[in-house]
């Protein structure tokens, strides 16, 4: 797809003043064809005729031949998983790029209802699921991760700085006077 795009790019840069056909890519297998909009609309005209034969629409059309598709892809990932449909039902969430992967923002609510926006997440998460190409919910709980582990070192920081310093005279961990404490030492010795 990003080839098309700097296809584009390109066409438009070289030719602002001449006016091109639109054309519609159509992908097959291992190759690209552009046709121009009165050829795919020949073919879409097919298609059509095709479903009326059929009693259905384009949309039940696609979908059972999606639906079949996917079937045999899960039966041939299936025999290659040794029969571990959990492996190959995986696999294969993995190839489709399911819905899951278009909307991952609707994990994130389902995980932290408190968040109702994409606005409400730091820039530094969406920047890094943009760069990155993964998930929001992921690279959110990696954000929450870091924040918890600075906050923790923050606190082991704190602790060490205050075992380290010698303060004033009083201590502070306990209420006794340190004169008073050294009064007590001093009666049993």
């Amino acid at each position: 797809m990003s080839e098309q795009v700097e296809k584009i790019g390109e066409a438009i840069e070289e030719k602002e003043d001449t006016v091109e056909p639109i054309t519609v890519t159509v992908e097959e297998n291992s190759y690209t064809n552009d046709l121009p909009f009165e050829t795919a609309k020949e073919e879409y005209k097919a298609i059509l005729e095709f479903c009326r034969s059929e009693g259905k629409s384009v949309p039940q059309l696609i979908k059972e031949l999606y639906e079949t598709r996917h079937q045999k892809r899960f039966e041939e990932l299936t025999i290659q998983c040794g029969g571990n449909t959990q492996i190959a039902q995986h696999i294969l969430e993995l190839e489709d790029n399911s819905p899951k992967q278009l909307n991952d923002f609707d994990e994130i609510k389902k995980y932290f209802p408190h968040i109702k926006n994409s606005n409400e997440l730091p820039e530094t998460v969406l920047k890094s699921a943009e760069q990155k190409g993964t998930l929001l919910l992921d690279e959110f709980l990696r954000y929450l991760l870091k924040e918890e582990i600075k906050s923790k070192n923050a606190i082991r920081e704190q602790r060490a700085t205050e075992k380290a310093s010698t303060g004033s005279l009083g201590d502070r961990k306990s209420n006794i006077n340190p004169e008073a404490e050294e009064f007590i030492r001093g009666l049993w010795k």
